[in-house]
């Protein structure tokens, strides 16, 4: 009805569509009677329990588990705290987070459905795509938000800034007037991909498990945390100034290489 109304009042608008798929009655019923509530379960519902999964598949995320791990350690991340004083120090402070995975499938793009079934044939102990290459098992070691220290600062921002409209259409702009390609980029562990800010800041973790055999660190260990792992907006500015990238200040979303050499 509401529609309809918009329809006979408005001469140009514009309209956004969305198809659900409700394969019951019930699913129904909750979106209709709460749909915000019902989407944001639904976003919920996106992370992984490894106990409703089958024996397979656990194995995908044992596989990235180690990854994540190897990675952490590659890049020195984290270190475990060097003494019993360090240790009673971050006890004695309120900057002690705990850590949790984070487990999700991440859906492969039809133009490497190709590579990712090549990597199943050729790493089938090794890789973490499924059998038919359309999903790949991922897993994150992150800092639990809410328990950050920082939290109600007013630099602490949680949020990731994506490219304003007038930035992007500049950015088409630049490229036609030059005639560049484009052209996509995936950052593999962008978040441990920066410089060591971080501990100046003094933050320590617990970590989790995996992690923390990996450093021979007893279950009560602390970890120091050296690099960004837990904000979501940090992370991208951090990498671009380890990587000679830099900010534009019309859009923090968008950056330019620093050196002139070189061509784009």
């Amino acid at each position: 009805m509401m529609k309809t109304q918009c329809l006979e009042m408005t001469e140009d608008f514009y309209v956004l569509e969305s198809d659900l798929e409700l394969p019951t009655a019930k699913q129904k019923q909750r979106l209709m009677g709460n749909p915000s509530l019902f989407l944001a379960s639904k976003l919920c519902d996106c992370e992984v329990r490894l106990e409703k999964l089958k024996p397979e598949l656990r194995e995908l995320f044992r596989r990235a588990k180690l990854k994540e791990v190897n990675s952490f350690l590659s890049n020195k991340a984290a270190r475990r705290c060097e003494n019993a004083l360090q240790e009673q120090e971050a006890r004695d402070s309120s900057r002690l987070t705990r850590c949790h995975w984070v487990l999700t499938w991440k859906p492969t793009p039809d133009e490497a459905l190709p590579e990712a079934m090549d990597e199943v044939a050729k790493k089938p102990d090794d890789s973490t795509f499924t059998l038919d290459g359309k999903c790949k098992a991922k897993a994150r070691i992150v800092l639990l938000g809410f328990e950050h220290s920082d939290l109600l600062s007013d630099h602490y921002q949680t949020a990731s800034p994506f490219q304003a409209v007038l930035a992007r259409n500049l950015s088409y702009q630049l490229v036609l007037q030059e005639g560049w390609e484009i052209e996509g980029l995936d950052l593999s562990t962008a978040f441990l991909q920066t410089l060591p800010s971080e501990e100046t800041k003094k933050l320590w973790a617990t970590g989790v498990q995996e992690l923390r055999e990996a450093l021979n660190l007893p279950p009560i260990g602390i970890l120091r945390i050296l690099k960004n792992l837990y904000v979501w907006w940090f992370p991208e500015n951090s990498w671009c100034s380890a990587n000679c990238w830099r900010s534009l200040l019309m859009d923090l979303a968008s950056s330019c290489h620093a050196s002139r050499s070189v061509t784009p």
